[in-house]
């Protein structure tokens, strides 16, 4: 699963170099990329047929890095130790109710809405705002595709191959 999460860090790093190249990258845009990413792995291991206690195990070492990742990224800033666990708290909770609302989008696969989608990347500024090619219908699809890679989890060690480039 570690491996797991540094692909997915590398991921991040990708994306952001592509999203914000006008921006100066704050801690707030890598979460939220972060977030999407591990929504996918997630949402894509529980809506497989063969989902059992091993991927809720997997899913949950995954998780136990972010948040690891987030309190030192947040001592990184600056944020001393008496308060850190408040801030940690703060952005976990935050991820949890990033997974309700994009559930809402992924859950019909039939009924997807694009443009509903990038209301929400942009509400939280993952948007490509530097190009002229609209560039988030290929984020979309790449999300898409993760998910897919991610109902077989076990199998699939090329999760992030040929994605967000």
């Amino acid at each position: 699963m570690k491996n797991i999460y540094l692909e997915t860090i590398k991921s991040v790093k990708k994306i952001t170099k592509k999203l914000y190249l006008t921006e100066k990258l704050n801690f707030n845009h890598t979460f939220e990329i972060t977030s999407l990413l591990l929504f996918c792995i997630f949402f894509g291991s529980k809506t497989s047929s063969e989902f059992n206690k091993n991927d809720i195990n997997n899913n949950q070492v995954l998780m136990d890095y972010f948040i690891r990742d987030i309190d030192h990224s947040l001592r990184l800033s600056g944020i001393g130790d008496m308060s850190i666990g408040k801030y940690v708290k703060t952005y976990v909770k935050r991820f949890y109710f990033r997974v309700s609302e994009l559930e809402n989008f992924f859950s019909n696969k039939e009924d997807f809405d694009n443009n509903k989608f990038e209301e929400y990347l942009n509400k939280y500024n993952i948007v490509f705002n530097n190009s002229e090619i609209n560039h988030n219908d290929n984020l979309i699809n790449d999300l898409k595709n993760l998910i897919k890679r991610s109902q077989n989890l076990k199998k699939n060690q090329n999760l992030y191959k040929n994605l967000f480039n």
